[in-house]
């Protein structure tokens, strides 16, 4: 929904975008989340990740904000959640990291919409 409201929100600035959010898991990541915004399949994209993963006791949460290119416009909140002992405070610790995530996303909208409108 977060996602959804922010592509809506730049693609109705810049309507020569198209944008898609989806998922898909890597050698790196267990799950990752994403929303690319780019003029047409093939073309430069500019995506917000958001990536879990495990490390050893663990499973991290991050987001970024990038080019296709490997480029970090911004680099988001992160999180680290216990898998053993004591996980009592995981959903305030979710909680927190989402009102993050929106924080990230409104801060930094005329970031994506001045990367969006360079794109070819």
């Amino acid at each position: 929904m977060m996602l959804t409201a922010f592509a809506e929100g730049i693609t109705s600035v810049v309507p020569t975008l198209s944008s898609k959010i989806a998922f898909t898991a890597t050698d790196s990541s267990l799950l990752r989340g994403y929303l690319s915004l780019q003029r047409r399949a093939d073309d430069d994209e500019i995506a917000i990740t958001i990536d879990i993963w495990t490390n050893a006791d663990q499973l991290s949460l991050e987001v970024d904000i990038c080019t296709d290119h490997g480029e970090v416009l911004v680099a988001g909140p992160r999180t680290a959640l216990p898998m053993v002992g004591d996980r009592s405070d995981i959903g305030t610790t979710v909680d927190e990291w989402l009102r993050e995530l929106q924080r990230l996303l409104d801060a930094h909208r005329q970031t994506v919409l001045s990367a969006a409108t360079k794109l070819v």
